[in-house]
């Protein structure tokens, strides 16, 4: 839910912070897809239509695929000093002896 205060500025927004890319919806600044609640929050606001909330909603997932796609692979080509400094702020965040998941990759590690 979209605070009141909020709405003013998101109108804004639309006009000078976004671009179109096809039919999908991106801040300029960061080239990142809008959320899916301000969206729907353009779309009932008649800013926007059905089309370029699903358009903007694919771009957004498709941006989190190549995301993670790249994150596992950096992660597969990790150096050893890399991978020791890991491990080191593993156990530093975790302490010893526990069982870390990455969710992403689905290594495990025991600190």
């Amino acid at each position: 839910m979209i605070r009141e205060d909020e709405k003013q500025r998101l109108r804004e927004d639309f006009n000078s912070n976004t671009y179109y890319d096809g039919d999908a919806v991106r801040w300029k600044s960061s080239k990142n897809a809008v959320p899916e609640d301000i969206m729907y929050f353009w779309r009932d606001d008649g800013l926007v239509g059905d089309t370029e909330v699903a358009a903007t909603e694919a771009a957004r997932s498709d941006d989190l695929d190549k995301a993670i796609t790249g994150y596992r692979w950096a992660r597969a080509n990790m150096t050893e000093e890399q991978k020791a400094e890991e491990a080191y702020e593993r156990r530093a965040a975790f302490g010893e002896g526990e069982r870390v998941i990455n969710v992403f990759t689905g290594e495990e590690y025991i600190t």
